[in-house]
């Protein structure tokens, strides 16, 4: 039968419960130890507490640790306040995040952050420029979070749960061309979204998915990137949604990025969507780096990349008369004063320079090439002759590009130098049919040229060209 109890039981020995054992509102409170041996299930409704008898949580542990493991591994050691002790850990989900502050009022998962050179400490959504650094991608879903237990750590700001490590939805755009799995991320002008990485840059990570499904099929057309509402996500990105954005729905600044790095138009549209990346900033490096070795070579000596810049010290320097003949760490050679020669400098390949006194033939400096020809000289009247088989080398106005668009048979280009004795050389760097034949139509004097081809190009048809003007000599170039 039932026993009521309205005060306190005093038990000297063991209580022993045959069935279930059912409390009430007040609990039990044990300041001894509480043991349940029972081989089946024990159900608490309400909030436990161990070291304190007002729990905050389901379950509260205070005054000392946890400890998840057998009585040999769990001791009077493991027992530091706020501490989980296990000799492992098994999660359903797959990446370690850690909360940044961040003046970003609405950063939403899969974008893509930087740190925040104003702010210290704080993270903003990247924008692709030069020398931005990435700290990773806003999580979805994380298998650990740090630095958000309480909240103590800058409380009156914003909190962004960014993912360092692990395999995270990404959002990314294929404006730069289409993902296979293994393809690096940077970011790009599109703010916090990622591109294929095409050169040397610090990468967020390593693509998971591909994107060459992606069609005007598949990725229905939206607004804006802003109005996209991404499907639910357990951090698997089960959906693997894309999408179809104008660029004219871009920002103003936006939109001159966009125009000017990837050659689109206002009027064209863009792939926006998620994949899966693994997630671990690195430097990515393609394997044709010879320019951008140089170029980074040039910016560590420069002291972009950090420390102080690297001065060339002189290793020789020679008195030569009032001046001095100095040659640095790097080979290269300075001097002050006057340099007088007569003879030759010639180069590993044989070309090099000449200088003659000979007053018969008025020349006082030459440029021989690696067969002996003359190809540049200045005689002692100034006049410059140059052997470059009838053609005058001009400035950087010589050499163009040009798009003969989608639809179009001709196309006009300003230029200040064209006149009617010019040769212009185009080439193609696109297919341009189903035309077969291209010509200059029309030659306007200081102002423009006609490209002309034989019928209507299909899609747009990038070309570069040479305006070559020709001299009346064959042999040789007189400037004076």
């Amino acid at each position: 039968n039932d026993i009521t109890i309205s005060e306190n039981l005093d038990v000297g020995n063991n209580a022993y419960v045959r069935n279930g054992l059912n409390v009430g509102p007040g609990g039990i409170n044990s300041n001894g130890v509480l043991s349940i041996n029972s081989s089946l299930s024990s159900y608490f409704a309400g909030r436990v507490g161990i070291g304190t008898t007002s729990p905050d949580s389901r379950l509260q542990v205070t005054g000392g640790g946890l400890c998840v493991g057998s009585d040999a591994n769990c001791n009077s050691d493991n027992n530091t306040e706020g501490v989980v002790y296990s000799s492992s850990t098994s999660m359903t989900v797959y990446d370690v995040a850690e909360n940044y502050p961040t003046k970003e009022s609405n950063l939403k998962p899969g974008e893509i952050v930087s740190a925040d050179n104003t702010n210290e400490v704080f993270v903003k959504r990247s924008k692709g420029v030069v020398g931005e650094d990435l700290i990773g991608v806003i999580t979805t879903n994380p298998a650990v979070l740090m630095g958000g237990f309480n909240g103590n750590q800058f409380p009156n700001e914003q909190q962004a749960a960014v993912a360092l490590v692990g395999r995270v939805p990404v959002i990314v755009s294929s404006i730069s061309g289409d993902f296979e799995v293994g393809d690096y991320i940077v970011s790009s002008v599109l703010p916090g979204v990622g591109v294929k990485a095409k050169k040397g840059a610090e990468t967020l990570g390593k693509a998971l998915n591909n994107t060459t499904d992606w069609n005007t099929s598949t990725c229905p057309v939206v607004s804006s990137i802003d109005s996209i509402v991404w499907p639910e996500d357990d951090g698997s990105n089960p959906a693997k949604p894309c999408f179809r954005v104008p660029v004219s729905s871009l920002d103003a600044v936006t939109r001159a990025n966009v125009i000017a790095e990837y050659g689109l138009t206002a009027g064209d549209y863009f792939y926006v969507g998620k994949i899966m990346v693994f997630v671990n900033v690195s430097w990515y490096q393609p394997y044709t780096f010879t320019n951008d070795l140089n170029s980074l070579v040039a910016d560590y000596k420069a002291g972009v990349l950090g420390g102080a810049p690297i001065v060339s010290t002189p290793l020789l320097t020679l008195d030569v008369g009032e001046g001095s003949f100095t040659v640095d760490e790097l080979g290269n050679v300075s001097m002050d004063g006057d340099l007088e020669i007569s003879g030759s400098i010639k180069g590993k390949s044989g070309s090099g320079l000449k200088v003659l006194l000979n007053s018969e033939l008025l020349e006082s400096f030459t440029i021989f090439n690696e067969l002996d020809k003359k190809i540049f000289s200045i005689d002692s009247e100034g006049f410059v002759r140059i052997n470059v088989l009838g053609l005058t080398k001009t400035d950087n106005e010589s050499v163009g590009t040009g798009t003969v668009l989608a639809g179009e048979q001709s196309v006009t280009i300003a230029s200040a130098i064209v006149n009617a004795d010019s040769v212009i050389l185009i080439t193609f760097k696109d297919d341009y049919s189903p035309a077969t034949r291209h010509w200059i139509s029309e030659i306007i004097d200081e102002t423009s040229f006609t490209l002309q081809l034989n019928t209507a190009v299909a899609m747009d048809s990038d070309f570069t060209y040479w305006i070559v003007p020709v001299s009346d000599e064959v042999e040789e170039e007189i400037i004076p």
